[in-house]
Parts: C-alpha cells; structure tokens; sequence
C-alpha cells in the first residue's frame, strides 16, 4: 500500500502515544498506516489524527474497515489478540501529502451531520455516501460527535462516527455492482469547540444555564466563552466534538468502475417464441413446467 509503518493501536495506548509515533514518521516523510483496534483503539487514532497539526497543515487521510486476520497479522505483542468488528484501517500520507490552510480555505462546508448515542450506523453511512456522491467540488461534509460526557458513551459514538464513514467508503472502493456510479473521498480530522451536541444532560444542563443567564444579563458571547474556559462560577468550557469532514474527490455523481456486458445493455425488443421462453427460464436456473404425457 506504500506506507512505511503499520501502527497498531489498541486499549494498551493513548492517543498521546499514538500522536509521537505519527509525529515521528511525519517528521521523517514517512506515512503509516494506523490499525484502530476496537472502541479504545479506535478513539486514541482518531484523537491523535485530529492533534496532527503543522502550522495549519493536516493529513487527509482514508477510513476503511479492516478483518480481525489482518490485524492479528501486524500483532504488536506476543499475547495480543484481535476481537470484534470495530476494526479500522487509517491510511496517513506522508508529510509531503498533507493539506495546508490555503487549500483548505478554498472549500465550503455544505452540511454537517451529527452523531448522537441513538444514532445507526446503516442509516448514517447511506447518508454520508448519498451526500458525498451529487455534491459540488470544493464542497465537503461534516461528520461531528461530542466529546464531551461520560467516556463509554463518548467512545460508542465515536466508534458509530467511523464505523459508518468506513462503511460508506468501502462501498466506494468495492461496490457489491461495479457498473454502477460511485464516488471516492478522503477524510480530515479535527477537535471543534462549541460545536456538535452534548449528549451528556448534566453537561449540557451547565451549558445551557450558562447562555441563559448570559442572555438575561446582555454579557457578549466572547465573555461567556472565556468564563467558561476558565472554570467562572462553576461552569465548564465549551463543549468539545470531534469533526471528520468528508471531501469528496473525482466528478459529481460518481464514475462507472466497469461497464455492463453489451449483452445486458442492449435491449431485445423481439417477441419471445414458446421455446425461447423456456430455454432462458432454464438457464436463469428456473425449469420450465413439464406436460404430462398422454399415454400415462
């Protein structure tokens, strides 16, 4: 696949860990290929591709689902052992392949989706490939989870948020009909502040006391939010998400990987005789009736 080093994350490392490995490889010009290991492993890449920043420079990177076989291959240790569905392989570029702010700026946001502890996998994935499939060039969408609350179910959404971009890419790169339209994207990573949901109620209690009484008092929103950042009267920062921006790449409505056989193509206008009939009845592994003979 090209890249220099496959790094096997899982709940043994923490996304500090991970960001130094990256960090290193990036520094050597050297991209990686990060296998996130159930929802642990999963949230620590996800967390250090989204603090992989130089000075506004980050990768765009590919989420694709990856087997337990794969990932026991690259095993980091004697006794690790690879479990479940919430595998995922990360293909990092190296340094030379990052995106700078300037080509950055050049994009739109044209819609965000939010990922909520209720929200399904399936449903979500449709949409993020229905999206990115007609969308304009120079247009991207958002993918945004909470950060903030309880850590199981900050993980579990998390953990939905990629599953679902992974699905939605893999049925780009290997469609169950490759005669039909599909659209390849690539991904981008980062922590926003004051934006997604709070899933958490008491956390989003605080923050909704907090604005209120900021409403009520006429205090300008920029004062609010450093309140909030220094801990004033109680209160917490504004809540952290974690946005992957799905960029689609190629033309709009996607391209054909393989063109139908002619033979499909074409329509046969012709009417079928009797005999035709069941001659492909048969051979669509369906037999045609047989009569009876007259003489039993």
């Amino acid at each position: 696949r090209g890249f220099a080093a496959t790094i096997v994350v899982d709940g043994g490392k923490d996304e500090r860990e991970v960001l130094r490995e990256l960090w290193r490889l990036a520094m050597n010009d050297e991209g990686a290929s990060v296998l996130g290991v159930g929802q642990k492993g999963t949230y620590a890449a996800f967390a250090a591709l989204a603090g992989l920043d130089y000075k506004g420079q980050r990768p765009l990177f590919v989420v694709s689902r990856v087997s337990q076989e794969e990932v026991q291959r690259h095993a980091p240790r004697a006794n690790f052992s690879a479990y479940g569905l919430n595998n995922y392989r990360l293909e990092v570029p190296a340094f030379a392949g990052w995106e700078d702010e300037a080509a950055r700026a050049q994009r739109t946001l044209d819609s965000t989706l939010l990922v909520s502890n209720k929200t399904e996998v399936t449903p979500l994935a449709k949409a993020i490939a229905a999206r990115c499939k007609m969308m304009p060039l120079g247009r991207s969408l958002a993918v945004e989870t909470s950060l903030e609350g309880k850590v199981q179910p900050t993980r579990l959404r998390v953990s939905r948020l990629v599953h679902a971009v992974g699905r939605a890419y893999d049925w780009q790169a290997t469609p169950a009909d490759a005669t039909r339209p599909t659209r390849m994207f690539r991904c981008r990573a980062s922590i926003e502040r004051g934006a997604g949901i709070a899933d958490d109620e008491e956390e989003g209690g605080r923050i909704a006391r907090t604005l209120l009484k900021a409403a009520s008092e006429g205090t300008a929103l920029e004062g609010v939010s450093r309140a909030m950042e220094d801990g004033e009267g109680g209160e917490r920062a504004p809540p952290r998400a974690l946005r992957v921006e799905i960029i689609p790449e190629g033309p709009v409505g996607g391209t054909v990987r393989r063109e139908a056989p002619a033979a499909r193509r074409r329509e046969d206008t012709r009417t079928p005789s009797p005999g035709r009939e069941a001659e492909a009845k048969f051979r669509g592994g369906v037999r045609a009736p047989l009569r009876r003979s007259s003489r039993s």
